[in-house]
């Protein structure tokens, strides 16, 4: 098991965090509102403290199916690539604000429409509630792509942890629905995929060290969200149980060295790889969950925004 040689930034991070005693991210004690409010305080002061502001030309707010999104594009050109972003949280936390700051920036930087999505909370809404969101808000960008100034056949779906379990999910499901097109590619940034989480050499190695995330907070996450171990074991949400990968699209994965859940993004790739998808894994030394919140306590020159900048322009 390695040490970490962390920035200072993140270690100023870890210690605060430390002190005020929210050195995981479930307070099993409190109630979820209070859970949720104490996770949303901190992400929108790592925003704060850690992301300057990006203008965009046209931001807009809309609701669909009692769920909300925004959507981000700086240009008029037609047929952009448009990508569907869901935030992280375990399935039970956080909002739009929590990724906006990079919704704009891979808005930016990528010349692209981005649709920054919520989803049904756990443990009020239980499996299969967010990738039935998930699911319809694919819908949403096809009976938008106009509006979004998109092409249908150029959609990325992004997200984070909790999030890039649902992105990973509308792969197959988009693959196949023969009534949408395949996705263009999937973004997957330190990845939840596989419930069993335990069996892998970096939860026995980190689940423990309060590196943001820790294994008490994956079980909490796990029984809060599914209600049955059938439900856990489904491989719409189980993305290591999925037993045909072929033409699934190309495939960006993020992990950090840090992260308990390092190793299952990595053998999430691998298995990728093995059906035949075109798949990069990048691995981020002295990184831990959640890098994407506050990049600039991690990242001398925010490399996973670069890094995902880098993958789009290729495809």
């Amino acid at each position: 098991m390695k040490k970490p040689n962390f920035p200072w930034k993140l270690r100023f991070l870890l210690f605060i965090s430390k002190l005020r005693g929210r050195n995981r991210i479930v307070t099993p004690e409190l109630p979820i509102e209070e859970n949720r409010e104490n996770n949303d305080k901190a992400a929108r002061a790592a925003n704060h403290l850690y992301n300057k502001k990006v203008e965009i030309a046209h931001i807009e707010n809309y609701e669909f199916g009692g769920q909300k999104l925004r959507t981000y594009r700086n240009s008029d050109k037609p047929n952009q690539k448009v990508i569907l972003y869901f935030h992280g949280g375990g399935m039970m936390f956080y909002d739009l604000e929590a990724q906006d700051y990079n919704c704009r920036r891979m808005c930016l930087d990528n010349d692209c429409a981005v649709v920054n999505a919520n989803y049904r909370l756990a443990p009020e809404n239980k499996f299969p509630a967010a990738h039935d969101d998930a699911a319809a808000m694919l819908n949403w960008v096809h009976e938008n792509i106009e509006l979004l100034h998109g092409d249908k056949s150029k959609i990325i779906t992004m997200g984070d942890s909790a999030g890039a379990n649902l992105a990973g999910y509308l792969a197959g499901h988009a693959r196949d629905n023969k009534k949408i097109p395949n996705l263009m590619a999937q973004v997957l940034i330190y990845p939840w995929t596989d419930v069993n989480s335990a069996q892998y050499q970096s939860a026995k190695d980190y689940g423990d060290k309060n590196y943001v995330l820790s294994m008490d907070d994956i079980e909490f996450f796990t029984n809060a969200y599914f209600a049955s171990p059938e439900d856990a074991a489904n491989p719409s949400a189980n993305l290591m149980a999925q037993a045909n990968l072929k033409a699934m699209p190309q495939t960006l994965i993020l992990v950090a060295q840090f992260d308990p859940l390092c190793d299952q993004g990595v053998a999430y790739g691998e298995k990728l790889r093995a059906a035949g998808v075109q798949t990069q894994t990048i691995y981020y030394k002295n990184a831990v969950h959640g890098f994407m919140s506050f990049l600039d306590a991690q990242f001398k020159n925010s490399e996973p925004l670069n890094d995902i900048k880098a993958f789009i322009s290729t495809i």
